[in-house]
C-alpha cells in the first residue's frame, strides 16, 4: 500500500465521527472494535482541538502502521473518528428482540 485514504465523510472536519469499542466478555475492558476504521484524512488540516491529544497520543503510541517517511499517511491532517460508542455485541429492540448487534452505526443512538 502506498497510501492510506481517509474514508468520507469520516476524514471531514464538517462531521462528528463515531467509531466503534467492543467491550471483553471476561475482563469488561473497551478496546477498539475491529471492524471500526480511523485514521488521518488526506485533505483536511488537523483542527487545533485534536492538538493536545493527538500529539500525547502518538507520543505514548508505537505500534501504528508503518509510515514510510510521512508517505502513507499524514499525522499532521485531521484525525478521526472524533469519538466512540459501543459497535459490538450490543442489544437490539424493536418488534422482535434480537440478542446483539453490531456496527458503528448502533454506536450513534449511544452518543447521541
Amino acid at each position: 500500500c502506498s497510501s492510506f485514504v481517509g474514508s468520507y465523510p469520516s476524514c471531514s472536519p464538517y462531521v462528528l465521527a463515531v467509531g466503534g469499542m467492543a467491550v471483553d466478555d471476561k475482563s469488561g475492558e473497551k478496546h477498539a472494535w475491529i471492524r471500526s476504521g480511523g485514521g488521518f484524512s488526506s485533505y483536511a488540516d488537523r483542527p487545533s482541538y485534536q492538538d493536545k491529544a493527538l500529539e500525547t497520543y502518538l507520543a505514548k503510541t508505537e505500534d501504528l502502521a508503518p509510515n514510510a517517511g510521512g508517505k502513507v499517511y499524514d499525522t499532521s491532517k485531521r484525525a478521526y473518528p472524533d469519538i466512540a460508542g459501543i459497535g459490538a455485541l450490543y442489544p437490539v429492540y424493536g418488534t422482535v428482540h434480537i440478542p446483539s448487534g453490531a456496527g458503528t452505526s448502533g454506536a450513534y443512538p449511544d452518543i447521541a
